[in-house]
């Protein structure tokens, strides 16, 4: 649950130039303010779900987060202007900062404490993979268009969330208490 979407979904920051330049046709300055609004979003989201973090439907919440960080990356490549852009992203920083934050809790709430630093060691590794993808998602978005390709990474991540979510019945049980599970995040 905290690997498929930085590898399928997180690549999208790495268009907001291709959005301001040939999407929005505003000066450069406006990536920054787009980057500027995720981050506030992703604020929010964060905050948000630090409350909700003890809940015994953390696995539910998340996977609504999940779900939402693609809906948003589906508004975000169909947003015809900046200002609708802008909505969306403030959308996707705040649905996708809170399923990390919330993934994160859940990861270590499985781990035994000698061992958080190595679970976490090895779950950020899994960031490095991001800008990987990039490259033939770049590649998909000269070929179809970055717009197209933006929605298409939010659907492919809903496709992906939800076949977790049926395929893999440990992720519902990290929901119980006491249950021993894998530390696979």
């Amino acid at each position: 649950m905290g690997f498929v979407p930085i590898v399928i979904a997180m690549p999208y920051r790495t268009f907001f130039p291709v959005f301001q330049e040939r999407v929005y046709h505003v000066d450069k300055d406006w990536v920054g303010v787009m980057g500027a609004v995720m981050a506030a979003g992703a604020l929010v989201g964060a905050l948000g779900v630090a409350s909700l973090s003890n809940t015994s439907r953390r696995t539910t919440i998340q996977m609504f987060g999940g779900l939402a960080f693609g809906i948003g990356l589906i508004f975000l490549g169909a947003a015809p202007t900046l200002p609708l852009g802008l909505v969306a992203l403030l959308f996707v920083g705040f649905a996708s900062n809170g399923y990390w934050a919330l993934n994160n809790t859940m990861v270590l709430s499985v781990t035994r404490p000698e061992y958080y630093g190595r679970v976490m060691s090895v779950y950020m590794i899994s960031w490095a993979v991001s800008p990987f993808a990039a490259f033939p998602e770049s590649a998909l978005a000269d070929l179809f268009g970055v717009q197209w390709l933006v929605a298409g990474l939010g659907v492919t991540l809903i496709v992906a969330l939800l076949a977790i979510a049926l395929l893999l019945p440990g992720q519902r049980r990290m929901d119980q208490p006491h249950v021993e599970t894998s530390v696979a995040g």
